[in-house]
Formats: structure tokens, sequence, C-alpha cells
């Protein structure tokens, strides 16, 4: 069995017509719908997208970064074609087994039950 990435929104901005005022700085959340191929739903799993720049003009203490997508500038498809090829490295007997790996990038809505 293998995930597929099924659909990216945002909370904030509708993302496929976003646009940063600053392509080379920003932070975004996007909410990803990943589930298995082939199959129709899926989990949500978020993940932070932001830029060194966002990184160094908003953190002052040190901070975590597991759920996060470092990208030099704002492109919307070279962010989901990496996110793509992220889900396409994972298999396993169980849409769970899955999951569970995913949500070593991804926070995954079922993280901890």
């Amino acid at each position: 069995m293998r995930a597929e990435l099924k659909g990216v929104s945002a909370d904030e901005v509708d993302i496929h017509s976003y646009v940063p005022e600053d392509p080379e700085c920003f932070f975004i959340t996007l909410r990803l719908r990943i589930g298995p191929e082939g199959a129709g739903g899926g989990d949500d799993f978020e993940i932070f997208v932001c830029t060194p720049t966002w990184l160094k003009n908003n953190l002052w203490e040190p901070m975590w970064g597991r759920h996060f997508l470092i990208v030099k500038e704002f492109h919307y498809q070279l962010i989901v074609d990496t996110i793509n090829k992220g889900i396409s490295q994972y298999e396993g007997v169980s849409w769970s087994e899955i999951a569970c790996k995913l949500a070593r990038f991804y926070a995954w809505e079922f993280e901890d039950y």
C-alpha cells in the first residue's frame, strides 16, 4: 500500500491563488489531505512552510523544528512537488503503518490517539 496527496489547503488563505507580500520572507501552515493511493478520502496532516529569512526575523529563542518545510522562496508548485516526493517514499501493509511514518514529517490529526 502507498499514500497519495489528495488535497492542499490553508486556513488563512486560498492557497491556490496565494502570493505572499515577500516570497522570500513568509510563513504559512498547510493542511494536507493524504490517504491510501486509489482510495477516496484520507487523513489531515499539517506542515509549516517558511523561509530562512522569516525564521531569522521572527525567532529569538531556541525552537524545535519538527513538521517544518524550509524553502528559499514561495513557489507553490515546488512546495507541492517536494511534499509529493516525501509522501511517495513510504509504503506499508496498512494505512496506519504509512500514516505513522508520514507523521514524522507532517503533523497527523490522529498522532498520539
